[in-house]
């Protein structure tokens, strides 16, 4: 008696090839269990990955468990999976003798599917990099300790030089000739500029370490920004440059007036710099809990792909007529620190050929409750100090000479 195959089975025995196809070909390894564990289906390449010497038709209706034993990783949660219903679970870049595999088990019609990848080669990059990763922070931060110790040794001997330089301008050592007062001045301006170079390399090491301490006080806004644009304004008009100040009303907030003249001094000193014609905006108001400072120039702008480049240390982004303009770099690395340090932001706004507009926000309350007491506690010291040396001169010689013993 002859069958004769009908087109419904035939369909059906065309689909199984097709799958079967598709596993045996697939790029991972692939193993279907029932729901009791034992092996329906796998191909070839999940074989190797378990690094077993069997065929795929002797792996059929072996039970799951038997085929792991040397993966204890996943033994257990398989074990698990298969008296759970079969819940879903990834297993990433687990060792298995000399390689990394990784294991996903997936819910499907009668049982579990298991895939198997072998990513022996990526993890080993993996490695590299993150070894590779190590070995540069570690570089980093010995750069950063031997720019900080540098910088602090080389701050030492400035003040003394500084102080003698200008005691000679004062004619305090003796008279000086007119030619020798301008090399003087000279002298004392590139003094003044090595100082402000090593005071950056300081300041940018103390933000990298989180050390950078603020002297935070209550005060206002106002008055600082004010001064810095009366400052400002010698060097701004050299350059035929107009500063508008528009400076809404600010209330009292909590900051470091010296950070704070610092970073304006940065700021209002770039857009200087980098503008050849036209003017410059310093805005200020009142915006929430923060108070907005913006500084708008009119310059040639930045390159968008370079906006986010300006605020990391030891970056330079000038545009062509500026290449002689000179500096290392650390300015806005800087005022993002100190801005950082109270708790506010920093940002750019630019077009290339338009100018750019520095966004900075400054909290009304101090970001640092603790610098705020310290600043309170070192001023009650100050005042405590002067108020018993005064209390010393007033009650004669027998009070100092005890106060010293």
């Amino acid at each position: 008696m002859v069958r004769i195959q009908t087109d419904s089975e035939k369909e059906s025995v065309e689909l199984k090839e097709f799958l079967l196809s598709i596993v045996g070909n697939a790029p991972y390894g692939i193993i279907a269990i029932d729901l009791k564990g034992d092996i329906v289906m796998c191909n070839t390449l999940a074989l190797q990955y378990l690094d077993k010497k069997i065929n795929i038709s002797q792996s059929i209706n072996k039970n799951i468990l038997e085929l792991i034993t040397e993966f204890p990783q996943i033994t257990t949660i398989i074990e698990k999976n298969i008296k759970r219903m079969r819940e879903p679970f990834d297993l990433i870049a687990a060792p298995f003798k000399n390689k990394f595999l990784t294991v996903k088990v997936r819910k499907i019609v009668g049982g579990s599917m298991i895939v198997i990848e072998d990513v022996t080669e990526h993890k080993q990059s993996e490695n590299k990099l993150k070894k590779s990763y190590e070995e540069l922070k570690t570089l980093d931060e010995l750069k950063t300790r031997f720019l900080a110790m540098t910088s602090h040794e080389l701050k030492t001997p400035i003040t003394p030089i500084i102080i003698e330089v200008q005691r000679l301008l004062k004619g305090s050592l003796g008279n000086i000739s007119g030619e020798q007062r301008q090399a003087i001045e000279v002298l004392l301006r590139n003094i003044r500029r090595l100082d402000k170079l090593i005071g950056d390399i300081l300041d940018i090491s103390r933000i990298q370490f989180n050390r950078l301490q603020l002297e935070l006080q209550k005060g206002n806004l106002e008055i600082i920004i004010k001064e810095m644009i009366e400052n400002m304004e010698p060097i701004a008009n050299k350059k035929k440059i107009t500063l508008v100040a528009k400076i809404g009303i600010l209330p009292p907030s909590i900051f470091d007036p010296n950070r704070i003249r610092q970073i304006l001094a940065n700021l209002i000193g770039n857009a200087i710099k980098f503008t050849e014609k036209g003017k410059i905006t310093i805005e200020a108001a009142k915006q929430k809990e923060h108070i907005i400072l913006k500084i708008k120039d009119t310059g040639q702008g930045i390159a968008k792909e370079n906006l986010e480049k300006i605020f990391k240390p030891f970056s330079q982004v000038q545009p062509s007529y500026a290449i002689k303009q000179k500096g290392i770099g650390l300015g806005l690395a800087i005022c993002e620190g100190i801005i950082k340090a109270h708790g506010g932001k920093i940002w750019v706004e630019s077009t290339l050929g338009k100018g750019s507009i520095f966004f900075v926000t400054l909290p009304l309350k101090a970001n640092s409750q603790v610098g705020e007491a310290k600043h309170i506690s070192r001023l009650k010291n100050q005042k405590r100090k002067a108020k018993v040396k005064t209390e010393i001169v007033k009650g004669g010689k027998n009070e100092k000479e005890n106060s010293n013993s």
